[in-house]
């Protein structure tokens, strides 16, 4: 997880200095990238608190990881996705977020059929 931050920081870093204004479609998509960001992350806990029925399959987390990292870990994915998307070319915007935010919406309906909730 240690490695994750400082990878994750020098990313930030090298993405800011280049960032242009989102147009209005560009913004859009990126709130959609970020409340799937933050419905997964409130399933992952959902998964931390019922570590006897559930586990997570995000191999950077790992099986059993515990809230602290998640909440770290869907934070850093969040900024990092925001910044890239800042990065890109305008030509590369769309297609980003598009590709980021469509397979996220049958991984959160998988979660939802096996019974996992978001977390509180």
């Amino acid at each position: 997880m240690k490695k994750l931050l400082l990878l994750s920081s020098l990313i930030l870093f090298a993405f800011t200095a280049s960032s242009e204004e989102l147009s209005k479609a560009e913004k859009v998509g990126e709130l959609s990238f970020q409340v799937v960001n933050f419905i997964d992350m409130m399933q992952t806990i959902e998964i931390v608190q019922h570590s006897d029925l559930y586990y997570e399959t995000n191999p950077i987390l790992g099986k059993h990881p515990q809230q602290h990292e998640v909440i770290t870990y869907f934070m850093i994915r969040g900024a990092v996705h925001y910044h890239i998307t800042k990065w890109l070319p305008e030509e590369l915007r769309m297609p980003w977020l598009t590709v980021t935010f469509l397979p996220q919406i049958p991984l959160i309906e998988h979660n939802h059929n096996l019974g996992i909730r978001i977390g509180w």
